[in-house]
């Protein structure tokens, strides 16, 4: 049954009953001996209904809550392959900066930091978090022509 299908036959059932409650109570402001019988009737009616309407709402909360599991699998996933292409792109410029400039502008850093961050933010490895501290140490101004030393193992 579709969700309007579904509305529709509560809405109906909802009518259905506030008819016969105002019809029962009409009958029974006319003749006040079966007041205790058309009260107990109307009490029926509503604990009918609301166990009814739980249970639907038991079977669309079930429905919901498989749909945010499969909704958060694919999260995971997505989260994952993200991080991977951050790492990748994280390393790279690291490793431009660090080993082949040796040095960084102070909105290269920023940049690099906040790129960090959001990786750091999916689930960050100890590797990655090294090579923060040193892309954030270098200096903000090239060095001198012939103060470069060179890393005998720059990856």
């Amino acid at each position: 049954m579709t969700g309007e299908a579904r509305t529709r036959l509560v809405t109906l059932a909802a009518s259905l009953v506030t008819l016969m409650a105002t019809t029962a109570l009409n009958r029974a402001v006319a003749s006040p001996e079966v007041a205790d019988d058309v009260i107990t009737y109307m009490v029926g009616t509503l604990i009918v209904a609301v166990v009814w309407g739980a249970s639907k709402l038991g079977e669309r909360h079930e429905e919901v809550m498989a749909r945010l599991s499969g909704m958060e699998a694919s999260q995971r996933q997505v989260n994952l392959a993200l991080a991977s292409v951050m790492r990748s792109d994280l390393i790279t410029k690291a490793q431009r900066h660090i080993w082949e400039l040796h040095w960084a502008t102070p909105e290269e850093k920023l940049s690099w930091h906040a790129e960090w961050q959001q990786y750091h933010d999916l689930g960050a490895d100890g590797y990655i978090d090294s090579m923060a501290e040193m892309v954030l140490s270098l200096p903000e101004r090239p060095p001198p022509k012939g103060d470069v030393e060179r890393d005998p193992c720059p990856g």
